[in-house]
């Protein structure tokens, strides 16, 4: 397959690398970012996890889910971001400048592609570098550049991007090495992250707009057939990634919540609503919203978002009415904008409340700057070569850089720590129980109890039923020594969720430090068979081993916890201690 593309002029002196230079821009945006703490889930992900330790777990990450190194399941299978994790310890060990440093980094890559993307598809080198600006600046990224276990997204997107020049390469060749490492790509998606399944639907619906020459099929049938044939290759892929995922997880699809089919639809509109917000509205960014499940569809929470976007999607429409847009280059951004934002519109793969994430919106992001991009240049008179741009235009591009510039520079602010990020979602979102409890145990954590013990009452009153926040409450409690208390929460998350293995462990330690030591082997214990490798487990049970009288089994069992963790030195001096201890006693005996 060989056909003819509209093309852009070659580079003048001075542009040749403009797609760069936009690239180098998002980086020093967020060169802010570097000073940043792990925040969020860097700290399981990332700081707590055994498995990033050496690459002798590397087969692991094939094998299980991403969160597997912490005997925590879930259904999330993405091996290279695991991989992307491991070559980021390897480089930096838990020093989080090195970690930030390769976010900002895959994040330029990914503002360089979208770059390329607009100015293969749209042939017009001035709209691409509209586009790649506002995609490299715009602060709906915060999260996904600024938090460092959402470089994920930037990591899909630029295999997804990537994989799609490479087909348009070859379908303007026909060679297929193109198509092969179109191919490769796509598999690099897949293994990324799961939006990364996207990519075939999306070359789908560009073989359905785009004509290829004089002699291509024009009836809808005849398109959409040769559209099917343009991505049956991807099929392979596909299979392949459902056969090593359901081997790896023993299941496919994800379930984390109980939202109906009917109640995922009526909530569309809000999530969309918010999505839409955001694009235009660059502030008021943060990690969680209230965005509640909605069961009628004759209540506001479905009729007021459904308004707002008929009346965006109106305005828009009759903008680029006015403005004469091709519809080929319409429903070209409404596909790189809607496609990539599909899964994460399946609810019941996702916690109620992270309904709304921006991280989701990453790679639409590209679609909303292809649209936007469009019709400004549109409505300011150019040519597609930027030594043509017209003074005001280049004011107006001036002016919508520094305004996004601004607002991600604020925006990104939020992610220093974990108490400025869990105090802006609570500023947001105030009803989100998750934000209310990460804000408590993060005050907690600074041993600021004074204002942490309230935030965790007011979220046990809105969610009473919560294991999570009955443990967090309890180990709050057992870190102020306050054990009897302790034991009431910890007890009541056990009772609510027998398998939450943190419960039954600082039972154990509230009954350790109350002189119950028969009572905290059997608790302690019972947390090992839960999560075998849950770190300071095997550290616990040796604990009340030694308050037993029980040296050699202490011994025991802080060397199942270094092998777990070695090259810790808390362990290993523990280990020392009680090695003399054991050689001290030896010694007294007759």
């Amino acid at each position: 397959m060989q056909v003819e593309e509209p093309q852009v002029r070659p580079y003048a002196y001075g542009v040749k690398y403009v797609g760069v230079i936009i690239g180098l821009l998002s980086s020093l945006v967020y060169a802010g970012t570097l000073g940043f703490q792990f925040v969020y889930d860097d700290l399981g992900q990332i700081a707590e996890n055994p498995a990033l330790r050496s690459w002798r777990f590397v087969s692991q990450y094939f094998k299980s889910d991403v969160w597997a190194g912490l005997d925590t399941s879930s259904y999330y299978y993405r091996p290279l971001n695991l991989l992307w994790f491991r070559l980021n310890y390897a480089l930096f060990g838990l020093n989080p400048i090195g970690w930030h440093g390769t976010s900002i980094a895959v994040h330029a890559l990914a503002t360089v592609l979208v770059f390329r993307l607009v100015e293969r598809v749209l042939a017009d080198r001035a709209t691409a570098v509209l586009a790649a600006l506002i995609f490299g600046l715009h602060p709906i990224h915060v999260q996904s550049v600024a938090w460092v276990s959402g470089s994920a997204d930037p990591l899909v997107a630029i295999f997804i991007i990537a994989g799609f020049l490479a087909y348009l390469n070859f379908r303007h060749s026909g060679r297929k090495r193109w198509l092969a490492s179109s191919l490769l790509a796509y598999a690099g998606a897949v293994l990324t992250k799961e939006p990364g399944i996207v990519l075939p639907a999306i070359i789908f619906v560009y073989e359905c707009l785009q004509p290829t020459d004089n002699t291509a099929p024009r009836s809808a049938y005849d398109r959409v057939k040769r559209a099917g044939v343009a991505v049956l290759p991807y099929a392979a892929v596909i299979i392949a990634y459902f056969i090593a995922r359901i081997h790896a997880l023993r299941a496919f699809a994800p379930a984390s919540s109980q939202i109906g089919i009917l109640e995922m639809i009526l909530t569309w509109p809000a999530i969309l609503w918010l999505y839409t917000k955001h694009l235009f509205l660059p502030w008021e960014y943060s990690l969680f919203y209230d965005i509640p499940p909605v069961q009628r569809m004759f209540s506001v929470q479905f009729l007021v978002p459904v308004g707002l976007l008929l009346v965006a999607v109106l305005a828009i429409a009759a903008l680029s009415r006015v403005l004469k847009l091709p519809a080929a280059t319409i429903w070209t951004a409404a596909t790189w904008f809607l496609v990539p934002l599909l899964p994460a519109l399946y609810l019941p793969a996702v916690a109620p409340e992270i309904y709304g994430q921006d991280r989701y919106l990453y790679l639409s992001t590209g679609g909303f700057a292809m649209l936007l991009a469009t019709l400004v240049c549109r409505a300011l008179p150019h040519r597609s070569e930027l030594r043509s741009y017209p003074k005001y235009q280049i004011y107006g591009t001036a002016l919508v850089t520094i305004i996004l510039v601004l607002c991600t520079v604020i925006q990104q602010q939020y992610w220093r720590n974990n108490v400025a990020l869990f105090r802006r979602a609570v500023s947001i979102a105030p009803h989100n129980n998750q934000a209310l409890n990460n804000l408590a145990v993060s005050l907690a954590e600074r041993n600021d109890f004074a204002d942490a013990l309230p935030i965790f009452d007011r979220a046990i009153r809105q969610n009473p039923d919560s294991a999570r926040l009955d443990f967090n409450y309890g180990f709050t409690l057992y870190r102020m020594r306050q054990y009897p208390d302790a034991l009431r929460f910890l007890s009541r998350a056990a009772e609510i969720d027998s398998t939450l293995a943190d419960a039954f462990l600082y039972m154990g330690m509230s009954h350790l430090k109350l002189g119950y030591a028969q009572d905290a082997a059997l608790e302690v214990a019972h947390a090992i068979a839960l999560q075998p490798h849950r770190k300071g487990a095997h550290l616990a049970l040796g604990a009340v081993l030694e308050t037993e009288g029980n040296i050699p089994g202490a011994i025991q069992e802080t060397q199942v916890e270094l092998s777990n963790y070695p090259g810790d030195q808390m362990i290993s001096n523990r280990l020392n201690a009680l090695v003399q201890s054991e050689s001290a006693y030896r010694e007294r005996m007759p």
